[in-house]
């Protein structure tokens, strides 16, 4: 029990530090429950991503319990301010970088197995394999599926992360797959 709350504590702790208050920055749209972080790049704990622009991250209300399917299940989009050659190599690359700093771990695995386009949107399937230092303290493997967007009209990159640890069958990924882009995103 005491390691449920140490563990509990230190997440929140972290989001505090380096995340923000409840941002009136929004690009995601969400149920109400869902929790949000905006981050600025260079992301605190991934400064190694040289982008410019920002991270909005949506979490469901149980996503840090194990026991509830939400866990370890969310969402987050890149607004990258200019315009990035967006691949499966630069997708494991930076998501490597991004899950070895948020886990303070070195050895996160990113592969991209899949992509296809449909109506201008690239969408790429993989898997992540890294540490959650966070909740369990064990090793973890999330499902992913990336979209990639692309706004010629002020030139920015919209990259849209869904995370899972349950296969793509499972339930909440409806869930996941319901949390959406602002319609005027491209405006932002």
């Amino acid at each position: 029990m005491n390691r449920k709350i140490l563990a509990l504590w230190f997440l929140v702790l972290s989001l505090k530090l380096f995340g923000q208050e409840k941002s009136s920055i929004s690009i995601l749209e969400t149920e109400s429950t869902w929790n949000q972080e905006v981050f600025h790049f260079p992301i605190p704990f991934a400064p190694e991503i040289k982008f410019e622009g920002l991270e909005d991250a949506r979490f469901p209300e149980f996503w840090a319990n194990k026991d509830n399917i939400d866990f370890w299940s969310y969402v987050f989009v890149w607004s990258i301010n200019n315009p990035v050659k967006i691949n499966s190599s630069f997708l494991e690359n930076n998501i490597e970088m991004y899950f070895n700093g948020l886990m303070n771990y070195k050895n996160s695995k990113v592969l991209f197995l899949k992509s296809e386009t449909s109506k201008n949107i690239t969408t790429y399937v993989g898997k992540i394999k890294t540490f959650d230092n966070l909740i369990t303290k064990s090793s973890i493997t999330l499902n992913v599926k990336a979209q990639y967007h692309y706004c010629h009209n002020n030139k920015k990159t919209f990259v849209v992360f869904r995370f899972s640890p349950k296969n793509f069958e499972s339930a909440i990924w409806n869930k996941l797959n319901k949390v959406s882009l602002r319609n005027d995103f491209c405006d932002l």
